[in-house]
Order: C-alpha cells, then structure tokens, then sequence
C-alpha cells in the first residue's frame, strides 16, 4: 500500500488544461501518463503473448474537470491505518476490501465532475517517442497500435502523447482517439460543442488477465456483439448474448443495456483498479486453477491407491484370508495366559515371585513356540496351495474346449490366464505374507506383553482384593543409620528388572520365519518392547511406586528406633570385653534391669503391616534375632554377678584375718611399739564401717541372685557364712584392743616427756656456740682464704648434728600425736635453724669473695681480663658485673641480719673495689700493646720490662689507682682501645673470606660445574666494601692504612669478577643445551665456533676453581676478569645469530610462533629423534597430542588428547606418507606436512562421512554410523544433516513439515540418551555427549521455528542459525584449503578450516551464545574482531573458543596481564596471521595504554592485508604469509580494578558484544542429558534453584560461590556419579552432587538452612552414608599417632576435604587461626598413604607427597618457575 499511496499523490492518471484560445486549442497537446509496473503484463512477456497493456489509471490528474481529491484522502486515510497494523505483525502491507469500502464510505461519483482551478497544458516535443499515428482510424484489430508499441518497447512507466498530427483525415482535424480514456479526456474538454458526437469502443485483448475498463476506439464496422459507445452525455454498456444467459442463469434481472455517466464510469475504473493491485483479486484465477488442479490430483491419486490396495491387500484374498484368520485366532488365545503371574492369592516373598515368573516364563515360552510354530506351517502351506492351484488351471487351460463358441472360449481363457496371472503375482508376494504372518505374531506379542506389565504395574499401585496385605513382603532390620529391609530397594527393583528382561527374553526367543537371506527381518517383540516409550515409562513408573513403598516404609521402620539400643548393646556385646572393664555390681544390676525391659517389650513388637500396594514389611525374624541375642549378656551378667560376690567375700575375709592379727595384746613393750599398736587400732576403727558396707554388698549379691533363681554353690554359700563370722570376731578385737590403750596410756606419757627435755636442751647448746667467736670475727685486709675455709668446714659439723636432731624431733611428735592427738612443736630447733642458716649464708659469701680476690690480685693482668686467654670469658665488661653481684648478695644479707659485723665488714670492702673496678678493667683490656704499657708505666715513674709478670698487686702498690693518675691513663687506654677495634674489624672481615668458598654443582652431564647460591656471597662483599671505605676514613687508621687500601682494591676486583662471571654463566647455561646438539651446530657453524671458544674459557674457569673453591683465590689469578669480558661480547653475537635462526623456522613454519625458544630449540634440537617433538605437539596442534608412528616411523595418524586415534588418508588425498627422516632434521618441514595432510584427512573424512550417513540414517543406524567417525567429523556432518534436512522441511512442508522433523530430532535424541546410558566406550562416550549438546539445541531451534509459524526457508528466524551447507566434490580434501564446507549465519559465512580439534565436549547453546556468535560471525565476515565484555563467568572466552571448533579454526587464548610488551604481540600476530588460527586475549583491558596504541596498529596491518586479499604482507619490517582465515578476538571486565578504556582506534578494530549472565537451568539440563540423566530438566532447575535459595537465605561470605563455575562442578560430580551408579535414582545422585560440591564451604550456622533448602527441593529423597569405614580406622590410627584428638568435627571435615578433592582440581581450606586446617590435611595424606600400601591396588588410594608454600615468601619466578639467576 506504501506504493499505490505514493502513486496517488505524485503521479497523476491524466490530465490536460484547456488553451486559452484557438490556435492553442489546436495545437495543444494531451499527454496521458501511466505506467507502473504489471506482473501481469510481465507474465505475459513471460509467455511469449503480446497482449496490449492498458495504462494503469493514476489518481492525480484523471480528467481536467474531474476532482479526485476525496477518493485519494480516503484511500491514503485507509493505506496509513492499515499499513501501521500489517507492520507491527510484521507482514507486508495491502488494503483489504473492508478497507476499501471504508475509504469509499463518503466518495459520490457526482463530485468528480468538477472544474479544476489549477490546470496546465502539458506540452511535449513534436518527435514523439511513441512513433508515427496509424494510417487510417480503420485499422484492423490485430494490428499494433503505437500505444502497444509503446509498452512493449518502454519502462514500466509510459507515458501516450496526443500531437496535433493525431487527427484522422475523416474527421477533417479531429483527434486521434485510441483508448477510453482518451475519449473522456476529449469530451471533458470540449463538451458537446465537437463535430464528434460518439466513439465506439470494444474492450482489449488481455488474455487471461481480465481488466474489463481497459478499452480500444474502433469504427463502426469493427463493433464487437458486446461494445461500449461513449458520448459527452454518459457512456452505453451493449452485453452479448453469451453474457445476457449467464445473468439468467444466475437469477438476476436482465439488462443487455447499461448507462452511466463518465464520472461513473471513471469511479468504477478507478476502484476496479484498486482492487486489481490486491493479491486476492489479482491472483485469484491462478489460485482458482491451482484448487482445482489439486482436487484432481487427490482424487486421481486416491483411486490408484484404492486399487493398489485392493490389489495387495492380503485379507481381501481367499487364498490368505483363512491363515491370516487362524493366525488371530491363535494369537487370541495366546494372549489368554498372562505372562506375568499374578494369580498368588497372598503376599509372597520376593525370592517366591521369582520362582512364580521363571515357571510361566517357560510356559509362555511353550505357547508362544507353539503358536509360532504352527502359524508359520500354515502359512508356508499357502505357498503349496498355490502351486497346486496353478497347476490346476494351467491344466484347464492347455485341456482342448468342448461344445463351445468361440467367443465363450475366449472369454473362458482370458479368465483363466487372468487367475493364473493373479496366482503368480501372489507367488510372488509370498515373502511379503510370510513377513506379515511374522509381523503379525511380534504385535500380538507385543500387545500382550504390554497389556500383562500394564496390568502387573497397576497391581502394584493399587490395593487389590485378593491381596490386600500387599504383593511381596520384605524384612525389616535395623542397620547402622536406621531401619534396614531385606531385600533392599536396589535389589528388589534390580530383580524385578531382571524378571521384566526376562520376559523380553522370553519374546526374543520365540521362533522367527527363515525367510531369504536378502530380506531383513523385523526387530523381534522383546527388542521392540526395549525401545518402546510406553514400556520405558511403566518401567519407571514401576520403579517410582517401589521408590514411595520404601518410602513408607522408611517411616514405618523409624518406629523400630525404640530398639536401637537394645539391638546395638546385644549386637555389640562380648562377654570378655564386658567382663575385662570390672564393672560394678551397680553397673551389673542396672544393665540386668534394662535387659529385662528391652524383653517385655520386644514381647509387644508388631510382626508384619501392610505399608503400600506394593509391599508387605515383616519383623517376625527380626524379633526372633533380639529375643536370641538378648538371652547371652543376661546369662553372662548373672555369671559375673556370681563371680563378682565370691570375689568380694574373700577379700573381707582376709582383711578381717590381717586386722585382728595386727592388734594381738602384748605385754611391756617400748614407747615406739606402742605408739604402733595404737595406729593400729586407730586404722581398724576407720576401716571398720568400710568393710561393713563390703559385708552388706555381698549379702546384696546373693539376695539377687537367690530372686533371679539363679543356682549359688555350696562353697559360695559357705563362704558367705564365714564372712559374717569373722566380721564378730573382727567386732571382738578392736574392743579389747581400746581397753588396752586406755589402761597403758598414763605409763607411756611420762617417758614422751622426759626425751622432750633431752632433745630441747641440745638445741639450745648448738645455737649458743654459733653466737660465739669465730663465728663472730672480723676478716683481716689480706685477701687470703685460710680463715674462710676453716670456718665453713665448722659449719659443716654443726649441720650433721642439726640432721639427727630433726629426725628425734619426727619420731616424737608423731608418738605424741598418736596418745593425746596433739601435734609436738619444737620451738629450739626452729631457732636453731634460723641461726646457722644466716652464719652460714655470710661465710659463704665471704669466701667466694676471698677466692675471687685472690686470683684477680695476684695474677697476671694482661691475662686474667682477657676472654681469648683466661678461658673464663671474663673482660671489663664482666668485671664490672662481678663486682655488682657479690655488692648486691653482701646487701641482701645485711638486711637479715644487720648487727653481724662480719657481713658489714664485707659490704664496706665490696664498695672500695668497686670504685676501682673501671681501672681494673682498662689494665687488663687485651688492646694495650707493648708501646701502650710503656707510656702508662712512665706515668707511674716506673720502668716497663716486658719479660715480666704484670699483677694487680704491682700495679696497686706503684699507685695505679691514685687519684692523680686516673686522667692521663685512660686516654692511653682510649686510644689501644680505639685501635684495638679498628684491628679486629679488620681481623673479622679476613677470617669472614677464609671460610668463603664458591658452591660448585656438577651441571648434568657436561663434565663441568657451575656456581650455585651466590647470595651470601656477595650479600658479604657488598658490605665489607662500605665498610673498608668508612675504616679507611678513621683518624685512628694509621698503624693500618696500608693493609686497609690493599684490602679495598681486592673487594672490588672480586666484585667485577663475580658481576661478568654471572653474566656468562646465565647466557651459558641457556646456550650449551642449545649447542650440545649436532643438528643445531651443523645449522649455525659461525656460532657454534664463537660458543666454542666461550665453551673452552669456561671449562678451564671452573677446573680451577674446582681446584681452589676459595673466594679470595679468583682474584689471584690472572687473565680471569678479561676472558670474561670478552666471553660476554661473544655470547652477545651468539644469542643476535640465534634469534634470526629462530625467526627463519616460524616464518616457515608460524605455528613455532605459539612457543617459546626453549620449546623450540628443543624441539630443533631433537631432529633425529621425532618422538621427543611429541611433548611439544599440543602447543602447535590444539587436538594432536601425540602421533602414531610406525617401524619405520612413518606417521600413520594423529591422538588427541581424548586418546582418539585418526588415521592419515594419505592415498586419498594425493599425499605421500610422512617419515621425519626425509626430511633430513629439518623438523618444520614435516610438521608442515603433518598440519597439510591434517586438513586433507579431515576434509576427506568430512566428505566420506556425508555419504556414509545418508546410507545409515536410511537404515535407522544413526547411531551405529558416530561409532565409526572422529568425533568432530560426527558433529560437523550432524549439524550439515540438521541444516539440510530443515530447510527442505520448511520448503517442502512449511510449518508442519517443520514439527514433524522435530519427532525425527527428538528420536535422534531418545537413541543418543539410550546408548549413553548402556554400556559404551570412554571414546564413543567422548563423541556421544557433545553431540548431545548440539542435537538438543537443533531440536529446540526447530520447535522456535514451529512457535513462530516459520514456514520459508529464507525466514530471518531460520537463517539467524548457525548452518552448515557442503559442497561435493572434494576440493578441500584435495588442496588443503577451506571451501567445501560452509558455516553461514544471517549473510555472514566462514569457511569450514578443518582444524583437527580432538574429540572435546561442547558449549551448550543458549540465547545469550546465539546472540554472541552472530555478533562475531558478523564481525568476521567484514574482517574485523570480536570484543565480548562482561563480568566474570559469562562464557565470554568459551564461547570464541566454540565458535571456533563450530569453524573447525584453532583458537589460541592467551591471558593478558600488564607486563605484556608489543614486541611479544607482535610476535603472536605473525603467528596468526602465518597460520591463520584465531586468538583470543583473555582481560586485553588489563594492558598498559601505551601498549594498546601499538597493538592497535599491528592489528590494523594484518586487517587491511585481510581486506586486500593479500598472500603475503609486511609485518614490523618482515615479509610473511597471511591465511585469511586468522582473527583477533579480545574479553574483557570492564569496570574491574586495574582495567584500561581501550583507545579509540583499537575500538574501531572490533564490534562489542555485551555478555551476561547466561541460562545456568539450560545449560544444565543439556549438560546432564549428554551425561545420560533422563531427568535433565527438572535435575537442572534444582541445582539453579538451590543456588539461588542459598544466595538469598544463607550469610554472605567471600569463599561463598554461586556462579556458573560452581554449577559446572555440580554437574560435573552428577556425572562422575551417573557413570559410576547407572541404576541408581538420579535425584538421589543428583542430591549427593550438591552436597558434596557445596557442604564443605559453609560455615556452622549456614549448614542447617542448606540442608533446609535441598530437604525442600528433593523431598523424600534419602541418601545412603557413604562406606568409609576402613579409610576411618585408619584415619583414627593416624591422628593417634600425632597425638590429636580424633573428635567427630575433625574428622568429618577431613572426609569433606577428601570429597572435594575427589571432585575439584583444585580447592582453599579456609578458617580461623588455630582451626586445624593444616593438620586436617596432613592427617589426610597420611591416611592415603597408608591405605596405598595396604591396598597398592586401589585406585582410589594413592601415596600423597605432602609440601609446605608459603606464598608470602616465595616469589613469583620460585613459584611457578624460572632460570636460575645463576
């Protein structure tokens, strides 16, 4: 409608103004101007029919006094409205005929016949265009008129000019009118004024366009039957005859005349011409056409179909008709015994149900043998009955006819020869009726069979009458976490499954028709049922009612929890254990009581209850196990309680004996013997009420045994009797023995008090003597030590007679304790001992200090302060110390004891000495020398002689220590000292060197050495040289400055030598792997000769040095610090010739650009051994990690990391085979042959696999077809298939053809899942899962297409998807070059590389991936890059990388920091562009600016190379090769700290893609179907919703993960456990996912709302403990072994740690100081190590190699790796 609103307002119908007078009038010129395009018109150009056009009528100008202006507002008014509805739906616009109405609503064909105020004269030129007029207005009909002329020769828009050369002859001057609507024009202009009155018209040919108001002027003698005559005063419409009766037939008035004005007429035309522009109307004859053709065809086709069936249909026949019917009849009573038996009348075990099953198993098998066996004899006797027959009616045939006519004979014949034909086109059929009879037989099975499980699963559902306790019973126990019931409910599903298979056996086994060897049999009614939807859910829903049956009856066995005790006391009870403790008869008594109990009430126990349909849980055996069990600790009890009071009688009985023993009664005794006959009987008393409660015990004993009836012996009982006895005589004793002592006692006390007085007299006689002299004397002035010793020798013969006075004072007053209980205080000896303790602490002192003074004075002083020759250690320093603390002993001594003279006389001393303790010290300090000592006895007016002794004592009596004297000897003292120390640093720094030596290692297997740690090595000579600087500035330097000077030019000498020597070394070390290799000499002679020469001077280096490992030695020796110099020059040319030798091998081969030089030295340094390259290969090649060679060491085939193997095609592809040693050691050259022969194979595997798969997928073995291809080839000729088949669904059946493909996907699927979840390799399953991923998202795009109603093949919403379209042919295969493979994507296409990318998984698909990937196809396809942004776990990295194994391209990710240089960028654009792989630089914002300035360039270089279509180009001053196929991509974090806002130019490079956080429920329910989960929906939510629950409710923490890499390690453990535990519920192993991946991270007040939130997401859900029970003893032993506490929280989070290793690479243990995270996992590696050597076997158990990092003190070359500096 846009286009016929334009026409209406821009380009008129027709129109011309009147002249304003006559001579204009006849020369005016009428120009009509019409012309849009026709299909009609061009269908007929089309055709080859030259049928005149009319001019399409414009609605501008139509005639000069028509007003149109109303019929153009209301169809603009209708064309807006309308055309703002049919965009929003997204459909083109049109007009509807209700639309039209509407715009005509208020049009009146009376208002067009206006005057127009604004009319011109259009003039044209006199040669017009249209060409000369016709010859004479009688021009016949067919001729072509200049009009046609016209249309055929012009554009779409023509305009037919009328000239004043137009008018006939006839008319003398009048117009030449040719078209109706000439003639209105004419007689709109001049009325009725014109001689011409009337024009005849007849209506044009146009063919099978029908256009009624296109008409043609003609004369009176070409006037058709119908015609029109048009006047100035309206036009006449005559109808034919033709015309008049089909308005008859329809019922209407007759008019074979119309009238009607011009303005009519022109309306009418005008909207006839609306209407013609919609497609309705314009196309309804062709659709008409169309219907009808259709019809036909159906009805032609259903006849033939209905014959053909009448033909074929084997039940139509007699001949089959009896057999087919037998054959239902047998299969009818066949279906009459069920094959499962489920006729029991009560509950059965589930061993007896087995038995049940394997019976009529056996007899199905008969019927079912029988049946098929007497089926196929029936059928195979149809074969016999038609050869008989034949041969009956060809002996009728060949009999000669009687007494008939020829014609009756005839007829007879051809009926004969008609049955005989019949016969033997059903001869020929009778394979296919076999087929059928065997179909037949397989679906009357399979129906049963699905009938009988059909009616077994609602059994076990619902109550049935019959059995209303239940269909099997089971046994209920208790198990170590909670009720256990036999059998289990993975045993009892298993074994129903097993019944289930064996019914499905049972069909498989039944009897098939042998039929020929080129007809394929029928999958037989077991494989069906197998594979059949139906069954599969009634399987599981078998398996669900058996899940919520042991639900309940969960429930129900937690009321079993009551005898948790008793069972676990019974269970665990051994009679040697219990009786090796020695319990207490309490503690016997009350474990008989609660024994008794658990008996009673294991007497009330129920024994059975019907818990569901199902099942039927019993206790009666489990009842019987406790009342067994109990009955041993209750007998074993009653024998140690018998025991127990045997025991406990003879021990009374003998202590009673002992007692009354003691206390015999004997006359005059001494006071010691009495004084212990009344401790005796002081301990009787006490003891007595003990032994009467021991004597009460025992009573108690055999009173419970006499109630308990238990059989006591006669000993025991006369036991008891003595017991009692001796407890009366016991009673007896201790009253005679208390009247004794009260009789005794006034005897005993007299001689206590009489050696009380002795012992107080000798006290005080000690204590008088030690008052007296000489303990009392003053010492003399002479420091001897004679009257010291012999007063400490006095003291000690008064403390020997101290020592036997105390022991009197002992003995005494516990004697008198015992007779009157009081305690004997001796006041004399207390003061006896106060009085020697103080004497003796004074004279000790003194004679210490006596002793000290007397060496100090009388010994040489030159040696009694110096350290290095007294061998005390005693200097002035000490002295000083000395003195102090005898001072300080001395006062505290006074304070005691402040009237002894003899501690004040030493006070007073001690203070004398200390003053002159700081001379002392200075005299006898080892820095005065020879010349010191003779100026401090020249100011003592004394001669020095230095062969004597010089004593304190000397010095004291020449007045060393006058005070005159004092100033001039310490200077002199000041300045030795001074120089002293100068001496010794320099002494110190000398002996430092003498213990330096160079640590040499050998250097593998050179037979050299290098230096090792040099650190404290020159951490030394760093600071002895500040030091020498600062010495040789001291005034006190003389005596040493020559020394000083000399020592100083050595350190620095040393300093260079060691700085060059380093240098070498370091290039050395990197060099000489390099060229110890022949190859590299042989291709680097100039630097192979300087290393020589380096090689040489550094071997003779460190020969001597080995020799001499001195430090000082080096600097010895001559020549060394200049042939290092020069060394380093060498080495520099070595490593500028080495690095243009590097850069030659990855122009040739850029791949080498992708690794470092040592990699590719190494690599080039093994050119005669090509298997040491292998380790390097997975650098180069992303999928190769390895190669197959052979003997010879051909290469015969690639091995991806995913141990795929991929044979090299090389016949195929025109290559010949690969041995590295044709390539004479060069290694690049068949590393390049080894990428061309890649792409080949894989191009040709491609191409192979295509036809391979058309032929598989025809047989309905898709999935036997990805057994036999590489993985990538399987996904790249799937999703060809898938883009394939799509389109033609869409073009061939629109929308429905689109949901039918969607059934054929989802089979893909179902098959796909099946196959997973059974027995399949690592590798199939390897291909298998990501082919998964791809299926379901093929699958959810169709349905999209299904939603939207997408039925055309070049929709938006199809061509938005990522496609694959591939051309035959095999030109890739054959140059190694994309291009028969194409991945297209709106308009975007990349050619298919042909990357060998191994057999990984792949990224699920979800909206937000779509979106990325046409963003970066895009982007590609215009030769720019990608740019994803967004925070992180957005799959911005992951998502290129898929993108580029979908484009089979190699995608290198590299992680950018802010070390990162242009040079090493550059470096990897060449290698990009040389191999044409994609890059993706992962964080490219965390690069410095200045960097990315740079980058911006290079990048810029290779895309204008890029849109060039260069081969070759200019790199950073180099010539390389450039593979259009190579791409940048980048992500980023923007927002994140240390990130840069890339410059403008760099931003111009790439298009940006806003990435966010993706489907986590999507990509999770695919992620388990690849796994194998057939729940993969509903799984997926759980774990999203968990996450996001536990976002919300539990505390915020930052180890706290719930982002997409945590999903993946839930689905990553469910499927680690899926592949382990196939059978098992997959909520359950979904649930034990998410606990194991997530437990262990949350802290104590969050683990309880976790386990809230997985308890509501998988109710009912239970999950079996783990079995770790040999991993926890020993772990116990372990933490034992340590002396740790084996407390249940460690231990729980050292398994927690071992499950997380189990399911992580890589894991943090966090918490507080002091929280045992490092013994956790040292107890763990402990336990692992143990367990390997218990268990080598074991997988799971492996020898831990346990080491400690601190990061904080290692930096980052030491962690993760790096030359040694040295």
């Amino acid at each position: 409608m846009k286009r016929n609103a334009k026409l209406s307002q821009s380009e008129p119908i027709l129109g011309f103004t009147p002249a304003v007078d006559e001579k204009t009038e006849e020369k005016s010129q009428v120009k009509s101007a019409w012309g849009e395009k026709s299909n009609n018109v061009s269908s007929q150009r089309r055709s080859g029919r030259s049928a005149p056009r009319m001019p399409q009528m414009k609605l501008g100008n139509l005639l000069p006094r028509l007003d149109l202006e109303p019929v153009v507002n209301a169809i603009k008014v209708g064309d807006e409205e309308d055309n703002r509805k049919r965009k929003k739906k997204g459909k083109k616009v049109a007009m509807s005929p209700k639309k039209l109405k509407q715009s005509m609503k208020n049009l009146k064909p009376e208002t067009l016949l206006k005057p127009s105020k604004s009319m011109t004269v259009i003039k044209s030129p006199t040669n017009s265009k249209f060409g000369p007029p016709p010859s004479s207005p009688n021009s016949k009909r067919g001729t072509q008129s200049p009009m046609k002329s016209s249309i055929k020769q012009g554009s779409s828009k023509v305009s037919a000019t009328l000239t004043p050369s137009l008018f006939t002859k006839d008319l003398g001057g009048l117009p030449s009118l040719r078209t109706a609507y000439d003639v209105i024009a004419y007689f709109a202009k001049n009325g009725n004024t014109t001689p011409l009155k009337f024009v005849y018209l007849n209506k044009a040919e146009t063919g099978t366009d029908w256009r009624p108001y296109d008409l043609n002027v003609v004369t009176a003698a070409e006037v058709q039957e119908e015609h029109y005559i048009f006047s100035s005063k309206g036009v006449m419409h005559f109808t034919s005859k033709r015309g008049q009766e089909h308005v008859k037939k329809e019922d209407r008035e007759e008019k074979p005349t119309n009238i009607m004005t011009l303005a009519r007429w022109t309306y009418e035309a005008a909207v006839f011409k609306m209407l013609r522009s919609f497609a309705t109307f314009k196309n309804y004859l062709i659709w008409k056409m169309m219907k009808n053709w259709r019809t036909a065809v159906k009805y032609i086709r259903y006849c033939k179909i209905r014959r053909t069936i009448g033909k074929k249909l084997f039940i139509l026949k007699k001949l089959f008709q009896n057999t087919i019917l037998s054959v239902l009849k047998k299969a009818a009573i066949f279906q009459q015994t069920l094959l499962f038996n489920m006729s029991f009348k009560k509950t059965v075990t589930l061993d007896a149900f087995e038995n049940l099953q394997e019976t009529r198993h056996r007899e199905v098998s008969e019927a079912l043998d029988k049946m098929c066996q007497e089926s196929f004899a029936e059928a195979s006797d149809v074969s016999g009955h038609i050869k008989d027959e034949l041969k009956s009616l060809r002996k009728r045939l060949a009999e000669p006819s009687e007494k008939k006519s020829m014609a009756d004979e005839r007829i007879e014949r051809e009926g004969l020869m008609a049955a005989i034909a019949e016969l033997i086109g059903d001869k020929t059929r009778i394979l296919k009726f076999l087929k059928l009879i065997d179909r037949m037989l397989i679906e009357s099975a399979f129906v049963h069979a699905l009938d009988t499980f059909t009616r077994f699963v609602s059994l076990c559902q619902n109550q049935s009458p019959t059995l209303r306790l239940g269909v099997l019973k089971i046994s209920v126990s208790l198990g170590p976490n909670g009720a256990r019931f036999y059998p289990s409910e993975a045993a009892l599903t298993s074994r129903i499954d097993e019944v289930t298979d064996s019914m499905l056996k049972t069909l498989n086994n039944a009897p098939r028709l042998s039929l020929s060897a080129n007809m394929k049999l029928p999958l037989s009614a077991g494989d069906l049922l197998f594979k059949d939807e139906k069954m599969q859910k009634l399987r599981a829903a078998l398996r669900m009612t058996a899940s919520k049956a042991y639900v309940a009856a969960r429930t129900y066995g937690e009321g079993f929890e009551k005898y948790r005790n008793l069972y676990e006391f019974v269970s665990d009870f051994d009679t040697e254990e219990y009786g090796a403790e020695n319990p207490s008869f309490a503690k016997l008594s009350a474990d008989l009581d609660q024994l008794g109990k658990w008996d009673k009430d294991i007497q009330t126990m129920r024994l059975e209850r019907n818990v569901a349909p199902l099942l039927l849980v019993g206790a009666r055996s489990f009842k019987q196990t406790l009342v067994d069990k109990i009955a041993v600790p209750q007998k074993a009890i009653m024998g140690l309680i018998l025991g127990e009071g045997r025991i406990l009688g003879h021990e009374i009985i003998k202590e009673y004996k002992d007692i009354c023993t003691k206390l015999t009664i004997k006359e005059s005794i001494s006071l010691n013997k009495q004084a212990d006959f009344v401790a005796e009987l002081k301990f009787a008393e006490d003891e007595e009420q003990k032994l009467e409660q021991k004597v009460e015990l025992v009573q108690n004993i055999y009173r419970r045994l006499d109630k308990m009836e238990v059989k006591v012996p006669l000993d025991d009982r006369t036991q008891l009797d003595d017991v009692l006895e001796w407890g009366d005589k016991f009673r007896a004793t201790t009253e005679n023995g208390r009247i004794y002592v009260k009789e005794q006692a006034s005897k005993y006390e007299d001689k206590l008090n009489e050696n009380i007085a002795a012992l107080e007299k000798q006290c005080g006689e000690i204590t008088g003597t030690l008052n007296q002299s000489p303990y009392v004397d003053v010492m003399d002035e002479d420091p001897s030590i004679e009257f010291t010793t012999m007063i400490m020798e006095s003291l000690d013969h008064v403390k020997q007679n101290m020592e036997s006075l105390e022991a009197q004072v002992t003995q005494l007053s516990k004697i008198k304790s015992l007779f009157d209980n009081m305690e004997y205080i001796c006041t004399p000896m207390d003061t006896l001992k106060m009085v020697y303790e103080g004497k003796r602490n004074t004279w000790d002192l003194c004679q210490k200090w006596r002793t000290q003074l007397h060496d100090w004075f009388y010994s040489d002083v030159t040696v009694i302060f110096n350290p290095e020759a007294n061998k005390t250690g005693l200097d002035a320093n000490g002295l000083e110390k000395v003195i102090d603390e005898y001072f300080g002993d001395a006062n505290a001594i006074r304070r005691k004891s402040q009237d002894d003279p003899v501690i004040n006389n030493l006070l007073t001393e001690i203070k004398v000495y200390r003053q002159k303790q700081t001379m002392m010290g200075q005299l006898g300090h080892p820095s005065l020398l020879p010349r010191h000592w003779e100026s401090l006895f020249k100011i003592l007016d004394e001669e020095y002689n230095e062969s004597e002794e010089i004593t304190l004592m000397k010095l004291g009596e020449a007045g060393v220590f006058e005070d005159g004297k004092l100033e001039m000897l310490d200077e002199v003292c000041a300045v030795a000292g001074k120089e002293y120390s100068l001496q010794k640093a320099m002494d110190k720094m000398e002996e430092e060197w003498a213990e330096q030596e160079f640590g040499l290692k050998a250097y593998k297997e050179t037979g050299t050495y290098i230096l090792a740690s040099l650190e404290e090595i020159e951490g030394i000579l760093d600071d002895q040289i500040v030091r020498s600087q600062a010495m040789r500035g001291s005034r006190f330097i003389k005596p040493f400055e020559a020394r000083i000077i000399a020592w100083e030019k050595k350190l620095k000498l040393l300093e260079e030598i060691l700085e060059n020597w380093l240098k070498v070394q370091g290039t050395w070390l990197y060099l000489e792997p390099i060229f110890s290799s022949p190859d590299i000499r042989k291709q680097m002679p100039a630097e192979a000769k300087r290393f020589a020469v380096v090689d040489r001077v550094w071997r003779e280096l460190m020969e001597e040095t080995s020799g001499s490992t001195a430090v000082l030695n080096v600097t010895e020796r001559e020549g060394t610090l200049e042939g290092l110099i020069n060394s380093n020059g060498l080495l520099n040319q070595i490593q500028k010739g080495l690095a243009d030798y590097l850069n030659k091998k990855r122009i040739f081969f850029p791949r080498f650009f992708f690794l470092s030089n040592d990699e590719l030295l190494e690599i080039l340094s093994e050119t005669k051994d090509p298997l040491k390259v292998l380790p390097h290969l997975k650098k180069c090649f992303e999928g190769v990690y390895s190669l197959e060679f052979s003997k010879t060491l051909d290469i015969l085939a690639m091995i991806s990391k995913e141990k795929e193997s991929v044979k090299f095609t090389y016949e195929a592809v025109n290559e010949e085979i690969i041995n590295p040693d044709d390539a004479h050691g060069c290694v690049e050259i068949w590393l390049d042959r080894i990428q061309t022969v890649m792409r080949k194979t894989m191009a040709h595997l491609f191409d192979q696999s295509m036809e391979d798969y058309a032929v598989k997928e025809a047989d309905g073995k898709r999935t036997e077809w990805l057994k036999l291809w590489p993985g990538q080839i399987v996904l790249g000729v799937s999703q060809t298939y898938w883009t394939t088949e799509t389109t033609k669904a869409l073009r061939d059946g629109g929308v429905e053809g689109a949901r039918k493909y969607c059934d054929v996907l989802q089979g893909y699927i179902n098959d796909i899942i099946a196959m997973v979840r059974g027995k399949i390799s690592k590798a199939v399953k390897k291909t298998v899962s990501p082919l998964v991923v791809l299926d379901k998202h093929a699958l959810e795009a169709v349905k999209d297409l299904v939603k939207m109603g997408i039925s055309s093949p070049n929709d938006f919403d199809w061509l938005c998807q990522l496609r694959y379209y591939w051309t035959k042919g095999g030109e890739s295969a054959q140059s190694g070059n994309p291009g028969s493979v194409l991945v297209k994507m709106i308009n975007a296409f990349r050619e298919y590389a042909f990357e060998y990318l191994g057999n990984s998984m792949r990224l699920v698909v979800t909206p937000l991936t779509d979106r990325c990937y046409r963003t970066l196809m895009g982007a590609i396809h215009l030769d720019y890059g990608g740019a994803p942004a967004g925070p992180a776990g957005t799959g911005k990295t992951e998502t290129v990388k898929d993108l580029g194994k979908a484009c089979a391209i190699q995608c290198v990710v590299y992680n950018c920091s802010d070390s990162l240089d242009y040079k090493a960028m550059g470096k990897f654009f060449k290698g990009l562009a040389g191999t044409g792989a994609w890059s993706c630089f992962d964080e490219f914002n965390r690069i410095n600016l200045e960097v990315l300035s740079v980058i911006a360039q290079q990048i810029l270089t290779i895309t204008r190379a890029k849109v060039a279509r260069l081969d070759r180009f200019d790199f950073e001053g180099e010539n390389i090769i450039l593979r259009r196929t190579c791409n940048v991509f980048v992500t980023m974090n923007p927002g994140y700290a240390g990130r840069q806002e890339l410059p403008d130019n760099l931003k111009a490079l790439f298009r940006a893609v806003a990435m966010m956080v993706p489907d986590y429920a999507m990509i999770g329910e695919i992620i388990l179907y690849s796994m194998g989960y057939l729940e993969g929906g509903p799984m997926a939510n759980k774990i999203v919703m968990t996450y996001k629950l536990c976002s919300e409710q539990l505390s915020n923490q930052r180890h706290y993960d719930y982002g997409m890499r945590a999903v993946i390690a839930v689905l990553r453990a469910a499927g680690n456990l899926k592949s382990k535990f196939p059978e098992e519920e997959e909520s359950k192993l979904c649930l034990r996912s998410i606990i194991d991946v997530n437990l262990p991270k949350f802290l104590a007040p969050d683990v309880p709302l976790f386990k809230g939130i997985v308890g509501d997401l998988f109710p009912g859900v239970v999950l079996d403990e783990v079995d770790r029970d040999v991993m926890l003893a020993v772990l116990k032993d372990e933490i034992k072994k340590k002396t740790l506490q084996p407390t249940d929280y460690f231990i729980s989070k050292t398994f927690e740690i071992y499950e997380m290793m189990i399911v992580r690479h890589g894991f943090m243990v966090v918490g507080e100081p002091f929280a045992a995270k490092s013994n956790a996992l040292k107890m763990l590696a402990a336990t692992l190590s143990t367990l390997h050597e218990q268990y080598p076997e074991d997988k799971k158990f492996n020898k831990v190699y346990y080491t400690i990092i601190n990061p904080k003190s290692v930096t980052m070359g030491q962690l993760y790796g790096q030359f040694d500096p040295v």
